[in-house]
């Protein structure tokens, strides 16, 4: 692009000399003078083709108008000017022949002039670079710093960046170790209340099982009898959601060490039993079908938690009809012919349930799904295989 333009300089520095000599050949030739005339040590002019040196005639000859540069490269090299004027009412043409050569630069002149050219740009990528280099410094590098770091799974981990990164990612640096702290004290003091609240319910809840299975050893009213069984019913359920806490608390701590099991029948129709209750006056029932047995990585207690609280939902939500708990090798969908999912809690308190079964399929990585529509029933899923799909909030 130098080149190109110290060329096009030269060629219009070039034409406009030129073109100022015609004015200066035509006042001589209206004065007089005829044939050539030499305007100064470069230019001649001509008001005759015929006086035309040979060599640019035939650029010359049949034109009107032209203005250029004429000629092999070197000293043959010449300014053509064609133009026409008149003298005393008749037509002449005037041509102009300089040596454009004698006032453009040198090849010596040209290659100092553009290593200078070249100097200067390399001093301009110089200060360039450097400046790239700081910024780089300042900007790019604490971010690509911080991703690294995020991506590192210690929970004790510190974010740094370096000292001539930007203020804005010192400020950033020190809200995130706030915030890692913060979240880190809270995960722990999470997994100590479910670890010590688990142990301090565990001996409560078997005293009232073994009270419990001595007063049934005793002749009892009917009444008495279902308030034993109710009693065990509820202590056997409360030990079950502690197993599930303590479960849970074992998965937070260790995730990559979790093993993973088989969803058998048996089990699943243990669940159902424990968690689905019909009096004499329910038109109720629950069917039971398994396709394929899912591989996942919670215990029997969390599994219980789960799916018992959508059984229990699907029985409050059925005055009639059936429920349908299906299993197959990726999924378990529980389905009821009842009222369609609401808003509101149920009367028995499970409505509140789903929040619980959200938190723990997010925890494994499952995803929980409902479809319902009213007056037809409710299908809710958990799928096991894992995704990037959010689970129900």
């Amino acid at each position: 692009m130098f080149v190109f333009t110290v060329d096009w300089a030269e060629d219009e520095v070039g034409a406009k000399r030129i073109a100022l000599d015609s004015n200066v050949a035509v006042e001589r030739y209206l004065n007089g003078e005829e044939g050539k005339l030499t305007i100064d040590f470069l230019t001649d002019a001509y008001n005759d083709f015929d006086l035309v040196p040979p060599q640019y005639l035939k650029y010359a000859q049949g034109k009107r108008s032209f203005h250029g540069e004429v000629g092999e490269e070197g000293d043959s090299s010449r300014m053509l000017y064609i133009d026409e004027y008149q003298d005393n009412g008749v037509t002449k043409p005037i041509i102009l022949i300089s040596k454009i050569d004698d006032i453009e630069l040198s090849d010596s002149e040209f290659d100092f002039i553009l290593k200078i050219v070249l100097g200067v740009f390399a001093c301009l990528m110089t200060v360039f670079t450097i400046l790239l280099i700081l910024l780089s410094n300042s900007l790019i590098s604490p971010f690509n710093s911080l991703t690294k770091q995020f991506r590192q799974k210690d929970k004790n981990r510190h974010f740094s960046v370096s000292p001539h990164a930007a203020l804005e990612f010192t400020q950033l640096t020190e809200q995130l170790n706030r915030h890692n702290q913060e979240l880190v004290s809270l995960i722990s003091r999470e997994q100590a209340f479910s670890r010590y609240t688990s142990h301090e319910l565990r001996t409560p809840l078997t005293v009232i099982k073994g009270a419990s299975s001595l007063l049934q050893r005793q002749e009892n009213s009917p009444f008495q009898v279902k308030q034993l069984t109710l009693i065990n019913e509820s202590a056997n359920q409360m030990m079950s959601i502690v197993d599930a806490l303590l479960s849970l608390v074992r998965y937070e701590r260790d995730k990559e060490a979790a093993e993973f099991r088989l969803v058998t029948e048996r089990e699943l129709a243990k669940i159902i039993e424990s968690n689905f209750r019909k009096t004499p006056l329910d038109e109720v029932s629950i069917e039971l079908d398994v396709s394929g047995q899912p591989s996942i990585n919670a215990s029997h207690a969390v599994l219980n938690m789960v799916i018992g609280n959508l059984i229990r939902n699907a029985a409050s939500a059925c005055e009639s009809g059936k429920i349908t708990v299906k299993m197959s090798q990726d999924s378990i969908s529980v389905m009821d012919e009842g009222i369609g999912f609401i808003d509101q809690p149920f009367e028995d308190g499970h409505g509140l349930g789903l929040i619980l079964i959200a938190d723990l399929c997010q925890r494994f990585c499952w995803q929980f799904t409902i479809q319902s529509e009213e007056e037809v029933g409710t299908v809710a899923t958990i799928s096991f295989q894992s995704n990037d799909t959010q689970p129900l909030n």
